[in-house]
């Protein structure tokens, strides 16, 4: 049994907004009643397989576990009042909707070592977690270490998540992602790329180019456009990719770094994107590494 998303209505489908520096930052801090993209009841993303999923991993049931993740949301918005947290789409992970999927977590249960960057409350290991894979050689890294911790108590499982989580900025260079050098052989991305303009874009590509070796798999999906765009929110510049685009950033990456990758990626449309700053679908992908690594 996985987190599977299911997609429901949304009025704001951006989980991270970027800075002009090219780092994330927090959106608005108003009151959550004025806040768009805050939903007050869990609706219909409380489906009945996130139900049950909760109920067996995390062992509460009924009006106990309702209960339960209302309170859990109100600690994550208190950290972060990403859009992410607002509509409840934490509650479920994307991950499993990849064609990669059952390669990973086959990959992951042999002992490959997983990294998820911009990982939020970190649904998107828990389902492998979930789904048999062990966890004492998963990283997680986000820009502070807030949305991590409730994660613990969303998921009741601090004794049995094993992953070890990394405060940084993927621009940075010091910090504990540079430990990860030419050793990581899944990286997990989603609504993480989006962040950034296309030279943003580039740069933490090659970063993750840096933590990569032969075979190495990068997965994930973000916001797009049918015509690949700039596009500004709060004056925050990021570039919205259509298929043929993310190709060419990556080719932009081989060269820049010297590797080849296979690229993989494909639109998703969600119609609701339509309807909300223009945007219009998901960008899937999935890349990896195919040179030798001399």
């Amino acid at each position: 049994m996985s987190l599977t998303m299911e997609t429901p209505a949304i009025e704001l489908p951006l989980s991270f907004l970027p800075s002009s520096e090219e780092t994330r930052s927090e959106p608005p801090d108003p009151p959550k009643e004025t806040v768009p993209w805050y939903k007050k009841d869990i609706g219909l993303c409380l489906t009945p397989a996130v139900r049950d999923l909760y109920e067996s991993y995390i062992g509460l049931s009924g009006d106990e576990l309702t209960r339960h993740l209302y309170t859990t949301r109100d600690q994550a918005w208190s950290v972060s009042k990403y859009p992410c947290i607002g509509q409840w789409l934490f509650l479920s992970s994307k991950l499993p909707t990849s064609s990669a999927y059952a390669t990973i977590l086959t990959r992951t249960c042999a002992g490959a070592t997983v990294l998820d960057l911009g990982c939020g409350m970190g649904q998107e290991l828990r389902t492998m977690a979930i789904d048999g894979a062990p966890t004492d050689r998963m990283y997680a890294s986000d820009l502070t270490s807030g949305l991590w911790e409730v994660g613990y108590d969303l998921f009741r499982d601090r004794e049995r998540m094993h992953a070890q989580f990394i405060e940084a900025d993927i621009f940075s260079d010091d910090n504990g992602l540079g430990e990860l050098k030419g050793k990581v052989d899944v990286v997990v991305a989603y609504q993480f790329l989006h962040c950034f303009s296309w030279e943003g874009q580039i740069r933490a590509a090659e970063r993750i180019v840096g933590m990569s070796r032969t075979g190495t798999v990068l997965v994930g999906a973000q916001a797009g456009s049918v015509t690949a765009r700039h596009f500004e929110l709060h004056g925050m510049n990021m570039f919205l990719h259509n298929v043929e685009s993310f190709q060419e950033m990556w080719a932009q990456v081989e060269k820049n770094t010297g590797t080849k990758w296979r690229v993989e990626c494909k639109p998703v449309t969600w119609k609701e994107l339509s309807e909300l700053r223009r945007l219009e679908m998901l960008v899937d992908f999935v890349v990896e590494r195919v040179d030798d690594g001399n």
